[in-house]
């Protein structure tokens, strides 16, 4: 940039000075002229010309409008830009310039830098044009810079405040759950003593309100944690069959208050054991079961587990996992917002069925996190597929006795 400007205005030397709204001054960030000379000039002076910073004058730019300025002004007169009146003299003295040209890149309102050229005693720069088209295209490469720093340092402050509220949505929803294990673990205790009809009724919806409002905050809790990248996946050898049961089991009751069928299609060709964390699988899995559940009123849920790729020497296995049910299904627009946080496919559904909307939200970053995604199929009306397939590596004692099994 500074060079470009010599060209234009063919003086020997100069200044580039961007200027920093934050502390109101100037900043020279380029020179204009011989290295050696700039260097004898920071010597005599005693401080290094590039990083420095001058106060600058407002009162300078009172009677120009938003255009390049330029001022024409003798050297001795340069101090009114807040230059020292040392680095003036020294400038005199070692570069034997008389004169100066400030050229002030003034645009959309704000000040934004100058060039303060030097030339030989009473030689002036006769055609200013390309001089103040060139300032103008400085201003918006300027401005451009500015901007985009304004934005990357914007975009850092808004991950700064989400990660802290995830931190103190984590640390709220710690503090809420173990009053509410206590709660329910008391509440389960006291259904072992003797109770009244009445007492036991009672009882029995608080237990139920106190684990429902456990389930909430338990999602909150992962979901506040998933955001602040704090939630680990741990793989152990685990059962995937027994697994899959259970998360049928968990759901089965809300299946007989509707009166739905749900369905185990698992295949027999699966390894018993495999390497995964079976907790967040099964976190997984009972969202996608819970909600499928939710949002059928008549027909069935059905868990499918199928295996797609066998890889027997790396001991490596793909399998597939699809939740399927004839609910209400979701329309084409309001696909991408059900995988939204505290957002469900329409507002009504809220009210009519309850729930945070955490829990495809929570799934889906769960997924990621395995290295997977999910897929979804629906049909308003008909129903929806949930889908997913997971790489797991079969332990090594399972894979060796399954080897010994078939070489028998």
């Amino acid at each position: 940039i500074a060079d470009k400007a010599k060209e234009f205005t063919g003086c020997k030397y100069g200044l580039f000075n961007i200027f920093r709204e934050e502390e109101m001054v100037s900043e020279t960030v380029a020179l204009i002229g011989v290295k050696d000379s700039w260097q004898r000039v920071s010597a005599a002076i005693g401080f290094p010309l590039i990083g420095a910073k001058w106060p600058y004058d407002h009162s300078l730019l009172e009677k120009f409008g938003d255009a390049p300025i330029l001022m024409d002004l003798p050297l001795h007169e340069l101090t009114k830009t807040k230059i020292p009146k040392a680095l003036v003299k020294m400038l005199q003295k070692m570069f034997g310039v008389g004169e100066s040209l400030v050229c002030t890149i003034y645009r959309n309102g704000r000040i934004l830098g100058n060039f303060t050229l030097l030339f030989p005693s009473n030689e002036r720069l006769t055609n200013p044009y390309p001089l103040q088209l060139y300032a103008r295209q400085v201003g918006l490469l300027i401005l451009r810079s500015k901007t985009e720093k304004e934005l990357i340092q914007a975009k850092k402050d808004a991950e700064a405040a989400s990660r802290t509220k995830s931190r103190f949505l984590a640390n709220m929803s710690h503090e809420l759950r173990t009053p509410l294990t206590g709660m329910i673990g008391f509440g389960e205790l006291l259904q072992k003593t003797p109770l009244n009809q009445e007492q036991a009724h009672f009882l029995s919806y608080i237990l139920d309100a106190s684990r429902i409002l456990k389930k909430i905050v338990d999602n909150v809790l992962d979901y506040a944690k998933i955001e602040a990248d704090t939630l680990p996946i741990q793989f152990d050898a685990c059962e995937l069959l027994p697994l899959c049961q259970e998360s049928i089991r968990l759901v089965q009751y809300e299946t007989y208050k509707k009166r739905l069928s749900i369905n185990l299609d698992y295949d027999p060709a699966i390894p018993f054991r495999l390497l995964m964390d079976g907790y967040r699988l099964r976190q997984v899995l009972l969202n996608l079961l819970a909600n499928a559940v939710k949002f059928t009123e008549i027909g069935e849920v059905r868990l499918k587990v199928s295996l797609e790729n066998r890889n027997l020497e790396s001991h490596f296995t793909r399998i597939r996992f699809e939740i399927s049910d004839t609910g209400i299904g979701i329309t084409e627009s309001d696909m991408q917002r059900v995988f939204d946080a505290f957002q469900q496919a329409d507002c009504s559904d809220t009210r009519r069925y309850g729930g945070l909307g955490l829990g495809l939200s929570i799934s889906l970053r769960l997924l990621k996190k395995m290295g997977t995604s999910l897929q979804v199929k629906s049909e308003p009306n008909k129903g929806s597929v949930f889908s997913f397939a997971l790489d797991f590596e079969v332990p090594k004692e399972e894979a060796d006795s399954e080897e010994a099994f078939e070489e028998e």
